[in-house]
C-alpha cells in the first residue's frame, strides 16, 4: 500500500509542472479572447469618435439642462445660433451625427429645443431622436430671414446689430458668431434687394442704435440705416480670421482671457459658453489684430 502512494505522489510531482503549465496556457487563452471581444451592451456607435461640439457639450452641461440649440453645419443661417444659445446657456448641437444628437438630447432632458435647420431635417432629426418635447423652428433655408428669427427669440433687447451679405459662407458668419455671442449683438443678412419686411420692422421696433458691417453691403441696406439715423462702422477683412481679429479689437477689447478655436462648429459652441471674456477663431492663422489682443494684456488658450 505504501509502495502505490509513493508511486502515486512520484507521478503527481512529475505532472505539477505540467498542470501548472496547462493552466498557464488556458489563461493567456482566456485573457486573449476577452480583449478580443467587444464588451457586452456595446457596439461600433458606442466606441464612436466623439465630435468637437460634442465634448464641449459633455464637459461644459453634464446635466439636465432647460434648453438646447440643434443648429445645421453647412448653413451660414445656423451659425447665428450663438447668441441664443448664449443667452438661455443652452448646448448648440450641431446635424452632422443624427446618433450624437439624439445621445446628447437623451442625456440633457432638456425642457424645449431650439432646431436651426430646414424643415424636411428637422423633421428627420425629430423622427430619428424621438423628440416630442417643445421645440421652436428656425427655417435656415432662407439664410436672410433665419438671423431675424434668432434675433426675435432673444430674451434681451438688442440695440446693435452685425449686417453681413445673405450670401456670406458659414465661415464669415462663425467668425463673428463668438462676438455676437459675448456681446449679445444678433447676426442680419441682408439681400441684394436690401432688408426685408421683417428685417426692417425688427430693426425700427428694437430702436437698433448701430450696425456693423461685416464685408461688402449693398446700398440697398446703407440706405434705409442712414435714412433711419443708424450709425454704422465698417469690420472689412479678406479673410475669417482677419474679421474675427478686427470684431475682437473692436468689441472685446478690454477681455482679459480668451479660447482660441480653430474649426467654425467649434466657434460657434465655444463663443455660447461663459467660460471667457471672448473667443478667437483661427481657421488659418492668428491674425495681427488677435495678437495686438493677446499683447494688450489679454491671454488666451485653446479649447
Amino acid at each position: 500500500m505504501n509502495g502505490k502512494f509513493v508511486k502515486m505522489v512520484e507521478l503527481i510531482n512529475k505532472s505539477k509542472g505540467i498542470i501548472i503549465l496547462a493552466i498557464i496556457l488556458i489563461a493567456i487563452v482566456a485573457i486573449g479572447n476577452h480583449n478580443g471581444k467587444t464588451p457586452a451592451g456595446s457596439d461600433e456607435e458606442t466606441l464612436r469618435e466623439k465630435t468637437a461640439w460634442e465634448q464641449i457639450c459633455e464637459k461644459y452641461f453634464p446635466g439636465k439642462c432647460e434648453v438646447a440649440v440643434v443648429a445645421d453645419q453647412d448653413a451660414p443661417g445656423a451659425y447665428c445660433t450663438g447668441i441664443l444659445a448664449h443667452e438661455y446657456n443652452a448646448p448648440v448641437l450641431f446635424t452632422d451625427n443624427y446618433e450624437a444628437i439624439k445621445d446628447q438630447l437623451e442625456r440633457l432632458s432638456p425642457d424645449k429645443v431650439f432646431f436651426a435647420t430646414s424643415k424636411s431635417r428637422c423633421d428627420e432629426v425629430v423622427s430619428y431622436v424621438g423628440w416630442s418635447g417643445n421645440s421652436v423652428l428656425i427655417d435656415t433655408d432662407s439664410t436672410i430671414n433665419a438671423g431675424t428669427v434668432i434675433a426675435s427669440n432673444l430674451k434681451n433687447t438688442p440695440d446693435q446689430v452685425f449686417v453681413i451679405p445673405y450670401d456670406a459662407s458659414k465661415e464669415v458668419v462663425a467668425a463673428v458668431s463668438p462676438v455676437s455671442s459675448k456681446r449679445d449683438i444678433p447676426i442680419l443678412a441682408v439681400s441684394p434687394e436690401g432688408f426685408c419686411d421683417q428685417d426692417r420692422e425688427f430693426i425700427l421696433k428694437n430702436n437698433i442704435k448701430k450696425a456693423w458691417l461685416v464685408g461688402e453691403i449693398n446700398e440697398n441696406a446703407t440706405g434705409f440705416l442712414d435714412y433711419s439715423g443708424i450709425e454704422m462702422e465698417l469690420i472689412d477683412g479678406t479673410n475669417t480670421a482677419e474679421i474675427n481679429g478686427k470684431a475682437t479689437r473692436l468689441l472685446l477689447a478690454e477681455s482679459k482671457s480668451a479660447l482660441a478655436v480653430d474649426d467654425a462648429m467649434q466657434a460657434v459652441s465655444v463663443g455660447a459658453l461663459n467660460i471667457s471674456d471672448s473667443v478667437l477663431y483661427l481657421p488659418e492663422h492668428i491674425d495681427a489684430t488677435q495678437i495686438e489682443f493677446c499683447r494688450g494684456g489679454g491671454r488666451y488658450r485653446t479649447a
